[in-house]
């Protein structure tokens, strides 16, 4: 007998798979974006860092994976906030409104990233919106009167809007929107060393 070619188009088979190690990321990343944040209890960057996983806050001081607290580096829009001299970092004061998202680094970073040894907290700062708004708040922890703690006051003050806009009032011909984001944030607390009373003692 004699067998003669022929071709038959099959059905399409799909293989799909699960990579379970990404050889090309170098550090797990924990982000925290600003939808999630306006969520949380919180008022600044330092506490949303603490409630991360491998990070712990203890003293306002932040320790990644166990280290210390000069091992901790805060970048914010690129640029690395910390005292050389003494280790600390201030990033973390930075109100959590302000922030549009924070990543937090704990390990195998970059060759951008130095001077670090457990983990790089990266904040980007949010920018202004297009329409005009503020925003205004006052925590303190002595309503009423005859509290004997350390009377503590913390202000946030946010403004936002376009600055120009094309065609605008100003006959000015920008090319797209120029906004601003303005925010005034400050911590008020008595201290622990003894200070005049209003009886004279």
């Amino acid at each position: 007998f004699e067998l003669r070619p022929e071709t038959q188009m099959l059905g399409e088979i799909e293989i799909s798979g699960r990579r379970l190690v990404d050889v090309k990321a170098a550090s797990p990343v924990r982000t925290v974006e600003r939808p999630q944040i306006l969520r949380m209890p919180v008022d600044e960057v330092l506490a949303v860092v603490g409630r991360q996983a491998g990070v712990s806050i203890y003293d306002n001081q932040t320790h990644v994976r166990g280290g210390r607290h000069d091992e901790a580096v805060y970048v914010v829009d690129g640029v690395v906030v910390k005292d050389y001299i003494t280790g600390q970092s201030r990033g973390g004061d930075l109100s959590s409104r302000s922030v549009a998202e924070v990543n937090v680094l704990t390990g195998g970073y970059s060759a951008e990233y130095g001077q670090a040894l457990s983990g790089i907290i990266n904040v980007t700062t949010r920018e202004g919106g297009n329409k005009r708004k503020g925003y205004l708040s006052w925590m303190t922890d002595h309503v009423g009167g005859g509290w004997d703690g350390f009377r503590s006051d913390y202000l946030t003050l946010q403004l936002e809007g376009p600055l120009f806009r094309e065609g605008g009032a100003a006959k000015l011909h920008i090319p797209g929107e120029l906004t601003y984001f303005i925010d005034l944030n400050g911590r008020f607390s008595d201290t622990y060393l003894p200070g005049w009373s209003s009886d004279g003692n």
